[in-house]
């Protein structure tokens, strides 16, 4: 059996990360990411630690984190798992089972929180039928709102999302003044 294994970041306050280097990362019920549950990392490449940098500034500009002046943080870590708890999610078939799946259950494909569910039931019904957990999946997400990134060139940065905590190893921290 081969191993699967991605390199990635993770856009955050300083306070957060000293709370994740202490207790680690934390899987919440009531957050759910662009594509269901999990820790989103972009993939390590040119760009893997901008998208970090201009994650943590729309979640900053949009309020999310708790401390009046939060300072940026990157996080780097390895997400490593079985081949059988891997899913890319880029691949054409599952694509279309995904969609199917969403006609199926009247979802509306243009609500984000809609898709997040997709997502989840989706990997859900994969895991009972492969009778495996998915700990990890890469799929292509929109960059941060007012990135920089070049989309129109490059097409969009692949995410590596964790659905477990025992997959990622954090390897350290960056703070974004050199990003």
């Amino acid at each position: 059996m081969s191993e699967i294994c991605y390199n990635g970041s993770h856009g955050t306050s300083l306070t957060l990360y000293n709370k994740i280097k202490k207790t680690g990362f934390r899987l919440s019920s009531d957050r759910v990411g662009r594509a269901g549950k999990g820790i989103y990392f972009w993939a390590e490449g040119p760009l893997y630690l901008r998208l970090a940098k201009e994650w943590f500034i729309d979640r900053k500009k949009k309020g999310i984190y708790e401390e009046s002046n939060p300072e940026c943080a990157i996080v780097i870590a390895t997400l490593k798992v079985q081949s059988t708890e891997y899913i890319d999610f880029e691949d054409v078939t599952l694509k279309g089972e995904i969609y199917a799946l969403g006609i199926e259950k009247g979802l509306n494909l243009d609500n984000a929180l809609a898709i997040a569910k997709l997502y989840n039931l989706f990997i859900n019904k994969l895991e009972e039928r492969l009778k495996t957990t998915i700990k990890i999946f890469t799929i292509r997400a929109a960059p941060p709102e007012g990135s920089s990134y070049p989309i129109k060139a490059i097409g969009a940065p692949l995410c590596c999302v964790a659905r477990t905590l025992n997959s990622i190893t954090i390897n350290g921290v960056r703070l974004c003044d050199g990003v």
